[in-house]
């Protein structure tokens, strides 16, 4: 009995050491580093971008901040962080579906990151003039 025990345990262990080869060596496990690279490279190309469009962000939202303090605050980061950032077709022209949504996956994660950053610190500015104006009108007084 004994002996039959331990003839199922090595070949359960065998099966189990066959399992983890076939998966390691499977084409679609080894993707999965590659699909990230593909996510990460659209985070660095949302990155470069939003360094350059930043200052439309940040503008949009002193205005709202100023004109309507901090409701306008709220309703501008309603409307203009929810806006879907388009990818640039350059980016992804030449790559196969599965990159192309692995890219896009992480230009949108980082470019939504960075509007919602910078319309909060445009808005902080917007909001600070809104204090003081409505301060300097009723010091007036």
């Amino acid at each position: 009995m004994g002996y039959s025990n331990n003839s199922h345990t090595i070949k359960v262990m065998a099966a189990l050491i066959v399992l983890a080869l076939m998966i390691s060596f499977n084409p679609l496990f080894g993707q999965k580093d590659q699909i990230t690279s593909y996510y990460n490279e659209g985070k660095a190309a949302a990155n470069s971008n939003a360094q350059v469009n930043g200052w439309k962000v940040i503008g949009g939202g002193a205005a709202s901040g100023t004109l309507l303090g901090p409701i306008g605050w709220g309703l501008g980061y309603l409307i203009f962080v929810n806006l879907e950032p388009a990818v640039p077709d350059h980016y992804i022209s030449n790559l196969d579906i599965i990159q192309k949504t692995q890219f896009e996956l992480g230009y949108l994660d980082a470019m939504k990151e960075h509007r919602k950053l910078l319309f909060n610190f445009g808005s902080c500015i917007g909001n600070v003039i809104f204090v003081s104006l409505v301060q300097s009108v009723w010091s007036q007084k």
